[in-house]
């Protein structure tokens, strides 16, 4: 029974170091495809993303951990893998995401606990403890946060590409964290150690392999579009070159119910609603709001009516006692923060200072 057991025990080894190798590839790959896409920020985290990844995939080679510095380096960017991951989610999926101190906070935290995790066991092999399972929970609590986030925002983007591969993108992530997580614990409690290193390098090189293969065929040029908002002339004017002729009837349709009936001042307006009252279904629609008229999101298409509105009440004299919260929640931004930034971003300037330099404007017209 041993002598036959050897020969297998010796070659589990050789293809764990295969595998991981083949994925250590296959994301160098990855890493150039997110490189050579617009600098965004979804794109940046994506690269950022992969390179952990080549990092992790080195955890399981042999001779790693007697190299002294490689070992915590490999330890670090593993547990990076998690709140990178969580980030790319949100930056790919929100096109009004911005990292801020507390994203920045959580996964300096999360990296650090892992660390802990390192310097504590120095090894798979030994029991598991408390550091340990809040470590596992917190790693799985941000992959499912990311699917939750996908799931979440599907619908209101209108970049038909973009929307299909975006879940299949963070299913294959979230497998390969989820798996290597808590394939780690299985095999930390059943002491099968070397099975579970080959189940996670398998999984890990078919998760690269398919990451690449998705990655490949996103060609849809606003698949990592740069930020930007509708132009504050007019909201309906087009953000991008139309792809696809305009269905006049269904134009008529959404101008009537944008700029006659104001829909957009309901911060509770989806795509699912607009395709009710207009009558139209819900992918003609989309395809219209984007290749038609060139928007990205329907928050990007609703917004852009949004701050028409805002702009010609701050400017108007007669409205100047009007708080300008209240100006922002009637014309239909349900939060103040997501209206700042998106009037900073499409007009250069604060919405204080737009209407302060308006007023100076009337005053200057009057005393002439």
């Amino acid at each position: 029974m041993v002598p036959t057991s050897l020969p297998l025990l010796a070659v589990l080894p050789l293809v764990d170091a295969g595998l991981r190798g083949g994925a250590i590839a296959l994301f160098v790959l990855a890493t150039a495809v997110f490189l050579n896409a617009p600098a965004t920020l979804p794109s940046r985290f994506g690269a950022a993303l992969a390179q952990c990844g080549i990092m992790a995939s080195l955890a399981g080679l042999p001779n790693i951990s007697s190299v002294e510095i490689l070992g915590p380096l490999v330890a670090l960017c593993s547990s990076a893998c998690v709140p990178l991951f969580r980030m790319f989610a949100h930056a790919w999926f929100d096109d009004e995401f911005r990292p801020g101190w507390h994203d920045g906070l959580l996964g300096f935290a999360y990296i650090g606990l892992g660390l802990v995790v390192y310097l504590q066991h120095e090894g798979p092999g030994t029991s598991i403890d408390g550091v340990d399972i809040l470590s596992y929970c917190a790693g799985t609590a941000m992959a499912l946060n990311a699917l939750w986030l996908a799931w979440k925002s599907r619908k209101v983007d209108l970049v038909e590409p973009r929307r299909k591969a975006r879940s299949g993108f963070v299913m294959i992530v979230s497998v390969i964290i989820l798996w290597l997580t808590w394939s780690e614990v299985a095999g930390r409690l059943t002491g099968a150690i070397a099975v579970s290193a080959l189940t996670g390098a398998l999984v890990l090189f078919a998760g690269a392999l398919g990451l690449l293969i998705l990655l490949v065929g996103l060609r849809h040029p606003d698949m990592f579009p740069a930020p930007g908002y509708a132009p504050a002339n007019f909201p309906a004017t087009q953000t991008a070159v139309a792809q696809k002729p305009i269905d006049e009837v269904l134009k008529h349709a959404l101008d009537c119910l944008m700029i006659k009936d104001r829909a957009f001042r309901d911060p509770d307006l989806t795509i699912g609603m607009i395709a009710a009252r207009t009558g139209a279904p819900e992918y003609k629609l989309r395809r219209m709001i984007n290749s038609g008229l060139g928007y990205r999101n329907v928050s990007e298409y609703l917004n852009g009516f949004r701050l028409h509105e805002v702009c010609d009440a701050l400017a108007d004299v007669a409205q100047a006692d009007v708080p300008i919260t209240t100006i922002a929640m009637d014309a239909g931004f349900g939060s103040l923060a997501v209206f700042n930034r998106t009037f900073k971003a499409q007009l250069g300037e604060t919405p204080s200072f737009y209407r302060k330099r308006h007023a100076n404007a009337a005053s200057r017209s009057a005393a002439d």
